[in-house]
């Protein structure tokens, strides 16, 4: 019997001593895992810590960069935008100027455009007046009414001197030269038909019979004169604006006059 208790006893032990080992067990496990969870804690913060310092330091770093290069942006735009300013107030000073030149010119054109305009009309006028015929009807000849009368022809020639000097010039060197042989010619006419003074051996009065002979016999060659004047003055209008050509034209037919 008092073997039978002992061996109860010492399996009772057992079974305690079994189940405190269990306890210990466990609770080093814990322990084990609480340590490894402070140790893995800490090795996160302290990364954590290092991360942050070096975010701290690139943001720093990278604010310092985003300044500079702000700084710098802002000083370029400031020297650009000033070049930029001082070149468009150069391009602007030199356009108005350009501008200014440019009105002047076309100014200066249109006073010749219009010089030659009233050049051109004048001429017209005078080419359709004297254009005007007349018949004899004792021979139903023609002459030029110009020619019926010394009154007549002078005053047309004091008209067509008074234009050669002060219109003729703006029609150009065709129409110029053309005008000017046919007032010879009428010049020439006219002396024709003058009275010989013997006793003072020069010419006189106009004889209007001599005259209107004059005219009869040269009829012909009056109108191709008139009607070549008439189609050059017809070919004047369409250049009448080109006045670049008239001015060259102009130019070089000073230089041989001043010859």
């Amino acid at each position: 019997m008092f073997l039978t208790l002992l061996l109860q006893t010492t399996k009772s032990t057992t079974v305690e001593i079994t189940d405190l080992t269990n306890v210990y067990i466990a609770l080093g496990g814990t322990l084990a895992a609480a340590i490894t969870a402070a140790i893995a804690s800490f090795v996160a913060s302290s990364r954590a810590a290092k991360t942050a310092e070096k975010v701290a330091a690139l943001s720093s770093k990278t604010t310092q960069e985003v300044a500079e290069l702000s700084r710098k942006t802002t000083q370029e735009v400031a020297t650009l935008s000033a070049t930029v300013s001082r070149e468009a107030s150069t391009l602007a000073a030199r356009t108005a100027q350009e501008l200014k030149d440019k009105d002047y010119k076309h100014d200066f054109y249109k006073r010749i455009i219009s010089k030659r305009l009233g050049a051109w009309e004048e001429s017209e006028n005078l080419l359709v007046s004297i254009s005007e015929t007349m018949i004899d009807e004792k021979d139903n000849q023609k002459f030029y009414s110009f020619c019926i009368s010394g009154e007549e022809l002078n005053a047309l020639l004091d008209k067509m001197r008074s234009m050669m000097l002060n219109q003729t010039q703006w029609m150009g060197q065709e129409y110029g030269i053309a005008y000017t042989q046919f007032f010879n010619f009428l010049v020439e006419i006219l002396r024709e038909s003058m009275y010989v003074d013997k006793e003072n051996n020069k010419l006189s009065a106009v004889n209007d019979k001599q005259l209107i002979l004059l005219g009869k016999a040269n009829y012909e060659q009056l109108g191709t004169a008139i009607n070549s004047l008439l189609s050059k003055l017809s070919k004047l209008v369409v250049t009448m604006h080109d006045v670049e050509p008239f001015l060259e034209e102009l130019g070089k037919a000073s230089i041989l006059t001043s010859k």
